[in-house]
């Protein structure tokens, strides 16, 4: 019986010795013109997100980090920017805490992470409570970026978020940055799932 409670814990809030049961399902694809870890529907992935995303669930960010990091490596040698999509100012204190800064804070890379790079200035409806079409509309303009501080950085840039579900996020959060950079420099869109 105690296994039993064990493994159901280990599922929901995996330990740092807890291996993954997802870790070798990580098949990263394109998707929407972003790199996407995984599939949203493994639902190990899910409950990490989740987890992290609306509890603050410091073993789930530490796996998530885990992920990230595996994919990263292939760039530890380079140059390497990490910069978190950012949420706007009252769903952050909503929250109390970003969800994508506690995933990098665990990360290898996190001396490389910049979130001062790129804010959300404007609030925008969660993405569950609009349509898709709604979802691309509301996301355009949001964000803001440090002009002279982005069109300084060299090397591979990797932005960063959760969940790509329309891509809208990422697009406008590129679209801010990316006219910025200077020419040679890798931008990279990394999200966990799609």
């Amino acid at each position: 019986m105690h296994k039993q409670w064990r493994l159901i814990l280990d599922l929901i809030w995996p330990s740092e010795e807890t291996p993954s049961v997802a870790a070798h399902h990580m098949h990263p694809t394109l998707h929407q013109g972003s790199v996407c870890l995984f599939a949203y529907h493994d639902q190990h992935i899910q409950r990490l997100i989740r987890s992290n995303k609306y509890h603050g669930n410091r073993p789930a960010a530490k796996q998530l980090a885990r992920y990230v990091d595996a994919y990263l490596h292939a760039y530890s040698s380079q140059d390497l920017t990490i910069i978190p999509i950012p949420s706007s100012r009252r769903r952050w204190r909503d929250r109390g805490y970003f969800h994508l800064h506690t995933i990098l804070k665990y990360s290898t890379h996190h001396k490389n992470v910049r979130p001062d790079l790129i804010h959300k200035h404007l609030h925008t409806a969660p993405q569950t409570q609009v349509t898709k079409q709604q979802r691309l509309q509301q996301q355009a303009g949001t964000f803001r970026c440090d002009i002279q501080q982005v069109q300084a950085l060299t090397g591979t840039v990797v932005l960063f978020d959760d969940v790509l579900t329309t891509g809208a996020t990422m697009a406008a959060a590129r679209a801010t940055l990316a006219p910025h950079m200077s020419p040679g420099i890798s931008l990279i869109c990394l999200a966990l799932a799609h």
